[in-house]
């Protein structure tokens, strides 16, 4: 199996989940709570997949620091949905310039991210 793609399109789910989260959240829709739940568990697959990619290839910590940016800009992404969901187990609101500012950060996290797994430019 090609952990690879399958890392790759886990990304890309939580990044789709995570942004209708951030928007469900917003403008207070009803499926916030589908929503949440969905971006927490796509965020724990990706990471478990992406462990064990470490795991299987572990010559991938040595190819450059792209792999270390990558963690790291998801990491901060992955605390984001955490406090997310933390406001919405809570029933705390925060300002809409907020959210706002949520969801571009996370929307050019995950694609900086999907980019350096493509290219490894460094």
């Amino acid at each position: 199996m090609n952990f690879f793609g399958l890392h790759l399109i886990l990304d890309f789910v939580w990044a789709i989940f995570l942004l209708e989260f951030i928007t469900s959240l917003k403008y207070d829709l009803e499926e916030k709570y589908l929503f949440g739940i969905l971006s927490f568990i796509s965020s724990i697959l990706a990471i478990l997949v992406g462990i064990k990619l470490i795991v299987i290839y572990p010559e991938i910590l040595k190819q450059g620091g792209w792999l270390h940016a990558k963690l790291t800009l998801l990491f901060l992404v992955f605390i984001e949905n955490i406090y997310l969901l933390y406001l919405l187990l809570k029933k705390k609101k925060i300002k809409s310039l907020i959210y706002t500012f949520m969801f571009w950060f996370s929307f050019f996290v995950i694609v900086s991210a999907v980019f350096l797994s493509m290219f490894r430019p460094f």
